[in-house]
């Protein structure tokens, strides 16, 4: 997910079956600004589930499970029908709420809320899936980005000083959610975003890249429950560009449940290409033209076999075997 001020970095996103393992987020979701995206009106599709509140089980057998994202038609988080974007209930009634991610196999929605007030602070909340009453996990705090992982165990997020206007050093924080420790360090990255493997044992960062050319790359840090000392020679080499690129702006990285990873990469000033990571290297799925420099998102289903990707003010499909398609936007959903 992207911080909670307006950048161009990306969101990471999860596919949401409730009562299944689920993909770690990304990145997170990076939440938008506090005010809900717009969204086209949504249509009903044949891959729509009605959730109760009692849980998403049926989600599995659906085309395609539903996921928590913000709705431009009520304040708050809301549940969507995968398929077609349809709203189906209301999450959270707070207008501000944004960067929603699922763990706890799909139990749990832990989301950012802002601190009234022009502090620009921010805090992380949790919800059941069913709906209840939030409750704090992070306390207002310089909160740029945050990331859980799949089981809800580790919670990431980056702090920084100056306000509305963040400035270095910046902070990585881990939590583990169970004994509630906190492990911080000074990263020498201004991360934009963030993703957990799906078994919580990489973080991913996207932050500014070495070379002058390329405005962001992706980071991986190993062990990030033990952290000591994290440097720029401790940060693992980054996935490589698609499409035997040799330069390439890496955004928005995202896991299947499988592990499979993905993100979106613009290989020219306008060129994006969703990407996945093999072991003889990156793979080019779908690509697009867009103007750079809007907000990307990407979503990818726990069988790694769809994803949506948002570049600026639009979104799409893309299905393993089908072509791809424009889909209504949501900004900072969560799958």
């Amino acid at each position: 997910m992207t911080r909670p001020l307006a950048r161009r970095s990306a969101c990471v996103v999860i596919w949401l079956a409730v009562a299944l393992g689920l993909a770690s987020c990304t990145t997170t979701p990076t939440p938008p600004k506090s005010v809900a995206p717009n969204r086209p009106p949504s249509r009903r599709g044949s891959g729509d589930v009605s959730p109760s509140s009692a849980g998403l089980a049926s989600a599995e057998r659906s085309a395609m499970p539903p996921y928590v994202g913000v709705s431009p038609t009520a304040p708050g988080l809301s549940i969507f029908a995968g398929l077609s974007g349809r709203r189906l209930r209301q999450l959270t009634a707070d207008p501000n709420d944004s960067a929603p991610m699922v763990a706890d196999r799909g139990r749990e929605v832990y989301f950012l809320r802002p601190t009234p007030g022009p502090s620009c602070l921010w805090r992380v909340l949790e919800v059941p899936v069913g709906g209840g009453t939030p409750k704090v996990v992070v306390g207002s705090q310089a909160i740029q980005t945050f990331a859980v992982s799949a089981s809800g165990t580790m919670l990431a997020y980056i702090t920084a000083p100056g306000g509305c206007s963040p400035r270095p050093p910046f902070t990585l924080h881990v939590v583990d959610t169970t004994t509630h420790l906190v492990s911080s360090v000074v990263v020498p990255l201004d991360v934009e975003s963030m993703a957990w493997s799906p078994v919580g044992d990489r973080l991913l960062l996207v932050g500014p890249a070495t070379s002058p050319a390329v405005a962001s790359i992706i980071y991986a840090v190993s062990d990030p429950g033990r952290l000591s000392q994290v440097s720029l020679a401790a940060i693992d080499h980054p996935p490589p560009c698609p499409e035997h690129a040799s330069r390439c702006t890496q955004a928005a990285p995202a896991f299947g449940a499988d592990g499979a990873l993905f993100y979106v990469a613009l290989l020219g000033p306008d060129h994006y290409v969703l990407t996945r990571v093999q072991a003889t290297g990156s793979v080019g799925l779908a690509s697009v033209m867009a103007p750079a420099g809007g907000a990307t998102f990407l979503a990818v289903a726990p069988a790694s076999n769809a994803a949506v990707f948002t570049v600026g003010a639009v979104s799409y499909l893309w299905r393993q075997g089908h072509r791809l398609a424009e889909v209504p936007t949501v900004r900072g959903e969560s799958w």
